[in-house]
């Protein structure tokens, strides 16, 4: 929403885009324009409170995803270890198989 200056007043207008063309509802002036400019200025903040949570919820799944992958990592290693100790070798890069003789 926005005040423009319209013929010596103040008048509120809210654009928005229809088909890729910028179309401006009026609100006119007064209490009814000044209620309009606080609903919608009321809902930014709203919009802007939940993409924070959002960004901050995104963060702590970041980190779990990082600590899940170093887990994962450091349980490879610790399998292929052990199961070259044992005298197994990995085919191909796929499956782990017994070594012959």
């Amino acid at each position: 929403m926005s005040w423009e200056r319209r013929g010596g007043q103040w008048v509120c207008y809210r654009a928005r885009r229809v088909n890729g063309r910028v179309v401006k509802d009026y609100y006119g002036r007064g209490d009814v324009a000044e209620f309009a400019a606080a609903a919608h200025l009321e809902l930014r903040e709203d919009r802007r409170s939940k993409l924070e949570e959002q960004q901050a919820e995104r963060g702590q799944l970041w980190e779990a995803d990082a600590a899940l992958e170093t887990l994962h990592a450091e349980t490879n290693a610790a399998v292929r270890q052990v199961l070259t100790a044992v005298g197994y070798h990995q085919h191909k890069r796929g499956e782990w198989r017994r070594a012959r003789g």
